[in-house]
């Protein structure tokens, strides 16, 4: 109730440390779209590329639907695999999405001594809520299958590998105060009540391998 925005908003950044009043009187609204084409196992190929189209809208404290935190407005996906001789099979999938929206700092209230000595980070700036987007990330995960048939039971071992480039999405970046060498926060020389502050770029990201056996009776 305190920012007037929605919870949903806040992701996995909303707890319960630090409780604050709620009302449920937030609303919002989604609509999209998306198409899909899929190809048959043919000749041990087969593929399916999808496009979405979506919307994610919900009422602020002027009562404007805004972008949500979920507005990626544009999701492109495309699997394709093979299947080989003697129960081996080979997968692939490529994802690209657009930016989600975040809500930027209020540098200034965030870089005031009297602010930043007690938060140590960056406030967002609620009167710009999710004004700003990240940049589109795509991704590619790749799988390898090797099954065993048998008369009651079957196995399967896999080796799968997500991110496989290992590329690095745009994240909300780290507010920080300057710091002489001695590590003491340096002064904003044009407003002696603030801070100097610059922010840190920061990403998301890794190459995630995994190893699994699934068996079945």
């Amino acid at each position: 109730m305190n920012e007037q925005i929605s919870l949903a908003n806040l992701g996995g950044d909303f707890g319960v440390i630090g409780n604050a009043p709620v009302s449920s009187t937030s609303s919002g609204r989604s609509y999209g779209i998306e198409v899909l084409v899929q190809r048959s196992i043919k000749k041990g190929l087969y593929g399916i590329l999808a496009y979405t189209l979506v919307r994610s809208e919900f009422k602020d404290k002027q009562q404007v639907y805004t972008p949500s935190s979920w507005d990626n407005n544009h999701i492109i996906s495309a699997t394709a695999g093979k299947q080989l001789k003697k129960n081996w099979e080979i997968g692939a999938k490529f994802r690209l999405s657009g930016g989600s929206p975040y809500t930027p700092y209020n540098v200034g209230f965030s870089s005031q001594k009297a602010v930043w000595d007690v938060t140590r980070v960056g406030i967002p700036d609620w009167d710009r809520l999710n004004s700003e987007r990240f940049a589109l990330n795509h991704a590619m995960d790749i799988r390898i299958d090797k099954k065993w048939f048998f008369k009651k039971w079957a196995a399967n071992i896999y080796l799968d590998i997500q991110n496989i480039y290992n590329q690095q999405a745009e994240a909300q970046p780290f507010l920080n105060v300057r710091k002489d060498e001695f590590g003491t926060p340096l002064t904003d020389p044009s407003n002696p009540s603030n801070y100097q502050t610059y922010l840190i770029p920061n990403s998301v990201g890794t190459v995630l391998p995994s190893i699994g056996l699934m068996i079945e009776f």
